[in-house]
């Protein structure tokens, strides 16, 4: 968990953290306990961020690398397996528009890892499909056409329509069960149906929600998935 990084970082024992390559994030000011995080990053060995901005865990690293921005790379849109993120079965490919400046030392991030893994010896199978060339690194488009490797679309199919298509496919699809499968799915358990009905007893007008016996004007939502949790207030009986 982010939230034990510094912990995992400071306390000395057998495999105590004391690199971090960092690709695009800040956890400098991101990880709770800021003076904490940022005195564990002081304590690395070594620090590497992928960064193409001077933040605060820039700051604080031995070295940042700069990575290509969003026009100067091909690219497809953001995609969680089994988080729809649009509601239209929508794809745009995206060619670079923009040339790297000459003489510059930009690369895409994932060129970092693929360098690593070659000078360490480590093979790389790309989602979970192809087994990349070692010895020569592989083009951003290559890459991109894995990933979009058995879907519904060919990639080549992608790259005709420059401002992105509309697909009519259903995007719902269920397979069926392995022959050896018994599981079933609860749709209501007696514990969740038992707290939907005492959220639905509470009393949530302004100013009158009860907590361990005090009084709270807001509310604040947590929304929970397998990938991110997103956290907003609400002014009750909003």
């Amino acid at each position: 968990m982010t939230g034990t990084l510094p912990e995992e970082i400071l306390t000395p024992d057998k495999g105590q953290i004391r690199c971090l390559l960092i690709d695009g994030g800040n956890p400098a000011i991101t990880v709770p306990d800021q003076r904490r995080m940022v005195e564990a990053m002081r304590s690395l060995e070594l620090a590497v961020a992928i960064e193409p901005y001077m933040t605060v865990t820039a700051r604080l690293s031995d070295h940042i690398l700069p990575p290509k921005m969003q026009y100067e790379r091909p690219d497809l849109p953001l995609s969680i397996a089994g988080f729809a993120l649009v509601t239209e079965n929508w794809l745009q490919y995206t060619d670079a528009l923009i040339r790297v400046p000459p003489g510059s030392e930009l690369v895409d991030d994932w060129y970092v890892f693929w360098s690593l893994a070659k000078r360490l010896g480590f093979p790389i199978i790309y989602n979970e499909k192809v087994e990349l060339n070692m010895e020569r690194p592989p083009s951003t488009e290559e890459l991109l056409a894995i990933r979009v490797a058995g879907g519904r679309v060919r990639f080549e199919e992608l790259k005709r329509y420059p401002s992105g298509k509309i697909y009519s496919f259903s995007s719902d699809h269920v397979s069926p069960a392995r022959p050896d499968a018994d599981g079933k799915f609860e749709v209501m358990p007696d514990d969740v149906a038992e707290e939907l009905r005492q959220f639905l007893q509470r009393d949530t007008e302004p100013c009158r929600i009860m907590s361990n016996g005090q009084k709270f004007t807001h509310l604040c939502l947590v929304v929970e998935c397998a990938t991110c949790t997103i956290a907003s207030v609400h002014t009750s009986g909003a």
